[in-house]
């Protein structure tokens, strides 16, 4: 077919091959990185944190512009009637000219805007970061739900097939007098009760897998491909409680914090004066005006009576850096403790994955010695699908921990500013 298709259109073998898998529908494996380069290319959120980024930069831009000169050009031409006349009211005046302001002091405070405005453009990465970790965290959780019911579905019809086995094995011991009819209908009931759980599954599959697109923006046929290894064992609560400066988060309260700092030296340089140079050349004048070409001048602004708004401003400032502490404090309070929870629940993961596995063994022995025993008469039926069902039961609570052990570990690293190597470049 490939080559058919390479004769009648022209292509190229290898692009034949390559897009092989979208004309025949094959689905595309999806690895998690992938998933998380898919959402940050679809996230609106994420995509919005960089309109803040931009936005802030162009406010930096607008501050370093207070500080540098201005150049501004005018003219007009204006008329009135005769008053005498001569070089002092002329009925035509004409004015051109271009005027130069340079602001020399304004108690500091644009110097202040600048670095604020530095530090808010620095923040906002960070806010980018933040939203980055909470994307991550977010697929991680989807990806791994749909790999657990998909699994828990397998699971499933592993355990209606062995029920379907075990209805096999009684009817035909039905045939020889070994067995009664009801501990096929009790075989037949749980194998029901089995099917309608199936169901259910596939509908919680259905809506992560609608979640898991909505996230990512893959909405094509995809299969989800789980290669993570699982670590034995993670460095201690210290070590990562350590690294809790390089949370988003902190980074970005505290660049706020500076920034609010920033804002009061702001709000107290209104009560120093102003200092401006203003330059004038004129190309064109009325009267013996046009003789003069240009002039250059100081100007001194000191406020004396504002109703109390400039000391107004100050201790709103001063409120405003309160707020901005209170936040950052509040800030590392909460990373201590995710950081906290989420190592306690992952190290509370491995000590039950190793029971589990334990249990899943000892649950297969038990199986497997009941129902040896059942051929020899020692127990019953009911003992048999009992210890069946602790068996699949067993297997289905240990793949369930192995995705949930994952998920815990990947939302503490990334607790930490951890994120997959690939998508840190």
């Amino acid at each position: 077919m490939l080559g058919l298709l390479n004769r009648i259109f022209k292509i190229p073998l290898f692009l034949t091959l390559a897009a092989s898998p979208l004309i025949f529908g094959v689905p595309q494996t999806i690895e998690l990185s992938d998933a998380f380069s898919s959402a940050l290319r679809n996230s609106e959120t994420f995509l919005g944190k960089q309109e803040e980024i931009n936005q802030a930069e162009e406010k930096y831009r607008q501050a370093l512009g207070a500080v540098l000169p201005t150049v501004t050009a005018f003219a007009s031409y204006q008329w009135q009637a005769a008053a005498g006349g001569g070089a002092f009211s002329p009925t035509e005046q004409p004015l051109i000219k271009v005027n130069a302001t340079q602001p020399l002091f304004r108690g500091l405070r644009e110097f202040a805007a600048l670095k604020q405005t530095s530090l808010l453009s620095e923040a906002s990465h960070q806010s980018q970061a933040v939203a980055r970790r909470q994307l991550f965290n977010d697929v991680t959780q989807t990806f791994f739900t749909v790999l657990s019911l998909k699994q828990e579905i397998l699971n499933l019809q592993s355990q209606m097939a062995a029920y379907e086995r075990r209805i096999k094995e009684l009817q035909q011991r039905i045939k020889i007098g070994r067995s009664r009819l009801t501990e096929v209908l009790t075989v037949q009931a749980s194998l029901s009760s089995l099917k309608a759980q199936v169901y259910q599954t596939q509908g919680q599959l259905q809506i992560a897998k609608d979640t898991f697109s909505f996230i990512t923006g893959m909405h094509d046929s995809f299969e989800l491909s789980d290669s993570f290894p699982l670590p034995e064992k993670i460095g201690s609560l210290k070590e990562y409680q350590d690294l809790l400066l390089k949370r988003p988060e902190i980074k970005m309260r505290n660049l706020q914090l500076e920034a609010a700092e920033k804002g009061v030296s702001i709000a107290k340089g209104a009560h120093f004066p102003s200092v401006d140079v203003n330059g004038n050349y004129y190309f064109k004048r009325f009267g013996f005006f046009n003789d003069i070409p240009w002039d250059v001048g100081v100007a001194i602004t000191l406020p004396v009576l504002n109703g109390g708004i400039l000391s107004s401003k100050v201790e709103e400032a001063t409120s405003l850096k309160m707020q901005a502490e209170l936040e950052f404090k509040k800030s590392q309070r909460a990373g201590l403790q995710e950081i906290q929870s989420l190592h306690a629940a992952f190290n509370a993961d491995l000590e039950q994955l190793k029971e589990l596995n334990t249990a899943r063994e000892l649950s297969e022995r038990n199986f497997n010695q009941q129902n040896r025993d059942y051929r020899n008469g020692l127990v019953n039926n009911l003992e048999v699908l009992q210890a069946l069902t602790a068996f699949e039961d067993s297997k289905r609570a240990l793949d369930r921990a192995q995705f949930q052990t994952k998920i815990d570990f990947l939302k503490l690293e990334a607790a930490v500013g951890k994120l997959p190597d690939k998508e840190q470049k």
